[in-house]
């Protein structure tokens, strides 16, 4: 078996980071040193394990060597690494206000998830602002000690002293503007500071003059309408009418047009007066009650609400992938054993990845299904196994939990599947791969082509933009075909390939079928919710959630399927590369659009080789098996065949004649 190769650091460079890198590469190795399959490969950073190590190590002043590997900084600098969760009880026992725990908690969760660029400086201001504001909360106990947020913010030592709000959002900038008495009248801030407040208390006497001024604020509003009814009773001439309307009068508007007599005046006036002031005597009442205007004792009740998400009925269909009850693969090329070194030298991976709780029996089935996942892929899409050299496969080594049973890590170009046995998701996630390939591994947001893309033709619309989005308007047929040429002509660049990636996202999200320039999915038809422009497949996935709608799902959905049928096609079947199982949902192409699709991939695919110069797939055996694994509720492996051509036929009347001896028992069985 390869052993794990180990990780040339760049210590002449860095003289100060000997030892970091080396004692995790060691302990990963101590983990695995009794291990029949290990990792294999160049380690590829962000593992649990790897993270667990660091967890232990890293320190703001361990940023250098974060930063070594970019997608390694990237994933490890976000506000749950760098800015500590702020513990409500543990903030009462220390003795702080209730109102200034809770603005902690309010500050933390208005602070960015991650960086505001993907960049070295970026990560470096956003942890050191963090670990700034982090400072200032382990030493506050009142709202008043949170002030010091303001300079940290606009002294200009972490960030330029006016890209706070830029840099760190408006939320954000809000909170701590609104802390020192600026921006008074940004509503969501200020409610936030009178919520806290109210928290942290008031003592009877603290209320008392707030409640003074509220009671001569009322006092004033509701003499005043009591002297504009006083005065009016004293009216006696239209002259008096007049000036009382120019002097005493409290309100304007109304019926006041249409009085015409003193004794209309009078009455009308003394109604609307008294009813103002009646309402400002509830309204004196109901505030006198509400902070500051009365004590208050310090109130933590904030801190044991937990929030529960509301259960409503739903319509949508129930769509959650299930691990695989066997594992069945027919006509591929014969795969007799397969380890990590397969991985590495036959498929041209870059490494490979086992999570510590993956035992060897697992990792040996993983590995051998995987590897033949593989090499069917690339023979039906006829592209040559090196195109995986920038690939990396993990086994349960990278997942953060969730439901998610294969997940694809732009930043690593890394495939992580988790410890059961697949759940035919192979070829969504390298559909993944294969879509972040096609934009060159770029780190950026978003890093897939398909994202930028769609991004690109949605903008080029200019205005006309709402007729895409809008539930109230749309475009013609015509029209939109006639503007999707045009964009598609002048502002996608010059190449076959992205010319064909473009064309896909057009066929995915609009249905717009660009090898005829036609519409494939529009309709004049009622379909509620459905705009002309939208495909089927865009409109049913919207109907899921923006997790389905999204063009990157909806791409590696749509190369499931064109995998499946390529498949079909040679008689051929692989369910742990794709089990389609949730193929009859409409989140997956259907019919028509479908078909489209499928010619879309092959026109993408075929200008891909011929724009990078792919080479062709190269079978490395002639001969072919078929193969059945059943798998039990546990994901081991109850029982196997492999099977050459030469006994294919053989076997199959051996299971023939004992499923017709099984029947005959049944029935036998049943006669009893």
């Amino acid at each position: 078996m390869s052993k794990a190769k180990k990780i040339q650091l760049r210590t002449d460079r860095f003289p100060e980071l000997r030892g970091i890198d080396d004692e995790v590469e060691k302990a990963l190795q101590e983990k695995q040193k009794n291990r029949q399959y290990k990792d294999a490969g160049k380690r590829v950073h962000g593992s649990r394990k790897e993270q667990a190590m660091y967890s232990k190590l890293i320190s703001s002043s361990d940023l250098q060597s974060i930063e070594q590997d970019e997608a390694t900084a990237i994933e490890l600098v976000k506000k749950d690494k760098v800015f500590p969760k702020v513990d409500p009880q543990l903030e009462k026992e220390n003795g702080t206000d209730s109102g200034c725990a809770f603005l902690k908690v309010k500050l933390r969760q208005a602070f960015p998830a991650t960086p505001y660029a993907n960049t070295k400086l970026a990560r470096e201001q956003y942890v050191k602002m963090a670990e700034a504001f982090n400072t200032v909360f382990n030493e506050a106990v009142t709202i008043e000690d949170l002030k010091k947020l303001l300079s940290i913010a606009t002294d200009g030592q972490i960030i330029p002293k006016t890209d706070f709000g830029m840099l760190f959002g408006k939320q954000l900038r809000n909170l701590v503007f609104v802390l020192y008495g600026y921006g008074n009248g940004v509503g969501a801030a200020k409610q936030t500071l009178i919520e806290a407040r109210r928290y942290s208390g008031i003592s009877k006497e603290r209320a008392l003059p707030h409640y003074n001024n509220l009671k001569a604020y009322y006092d004033r509003i509701i003499e005043r309408q009591q002297h504009c009814i006083d005065s009016a009773k004293q009216i006696i001439s239209e002259a008096d009418m007049r000036q009382h309307r120019t002097n005493d009068l409290t309100f304007r508007g109304g019926m006041l047009s249409s009085v015409r007599t003193v004794e209309q005046y009078v009455q009308y006036v003394t109604q609307v007066c008294t009813r103002f002031i009646g309402d400002h005597q509830k309204e004196f009442n109901q505030k006198k009650e509400e902070f500051p205007n009365k004590e208050f004792e310090p109130d933590w009740s904030w801190a044991n609400i937990k929030k529960t998400a509301a259960t409503q009925s739903s319509s949508k269909p129930k769509m959650e992938a299930v691990p695989l009850a066997y594992i069945k693969r027919t006509g591929g090329l014969l795969i007799e054993e397969a380890d990590e070194k397969t991985v590495i030298e036959k498929l041209h991976f870059k490494s490979l990845t086992l999570g510590n709780y993956v035992k060897d029996n697992e990792a040996q089935e993983h590995i051998r299904h995987f590897v033949a996942a593989i090499v069917d892929l690339c023979e039906v899409l006829d592209i040559n196994l090196s195109i995986n050299e920038n690939l990396a496969i993990a086994f349960g080594a990278f997942g953060r939990g969730g439901k998610a049973m294969a997940t694809y890590y732009p930043t690593r170009q890394l495939i992580n599947l988790t410890k059961r046995n697949g759940d035919g998701s192979v070829a969504h996630e390298w559909g993944h791969f294969f879509d972040h390939y096609l934009n060159g591994f770029a780190l950026t947001k978003p890093a897939l082509r398909s994202e930028q893309y769609l991004d690109l033709l949605m903008d080029k619309f200019g205005s006309r933009r709402k007729y895409l989005t809008s539930s109230r308007s749309s475009m013609s047929g015509d029209y939109f075909i006639s503007e999707m040429e045009y964009n598609l002509k002048n502002h996608i660049p010059e190449s076959p390939l992205l010319k064909s990636m473009a064309g896909m996202v057009a066929m995915l999200r609009f249905g717009y079928y660009h090898i005829e320039g036609t519409m494939v999915s529009y309709h004049q038809d009622d379909i509620k919710g459905k705009k002309p422009t939208d495909s089927f497949l865009y409109y049913h996935s919207k109907l899921q959630g923006s997790y389905w709608s999204n063009i990157a799902e909806m791409f590696a959905r749509s190369f499931e399927c064109y995998v499946a049928d390529k498949l079909k096609e040679q008689g051929r079947v692989n369910n742990y590369l794709v089990s389609g199982s949730l193929f009859g949902f409409p989140v997956y192409p259907q019919g028509k659009e479908r078909e489209c699709i499928n010619k879309c991939f092959d026109h993408l695919i075929a200008s891909m080789k011929s724009h990078l110069s792919i080479k062709s797939f190269a079978p490395f055996t002639t001969q072919r098996a078929d193969e059945y694994i059943d798998i039990n509720q546990e994901g081991t492996v109850n029982k196997g065949v492999i099977i050459g051509k030469e006994r294919k036929l053989k076997l199959a009347k051996i299971r023939a004649k004992a499923i017709i001896i099984k029947q005959k028992q049944a029935l036998a069985t049943g006669s009893e």
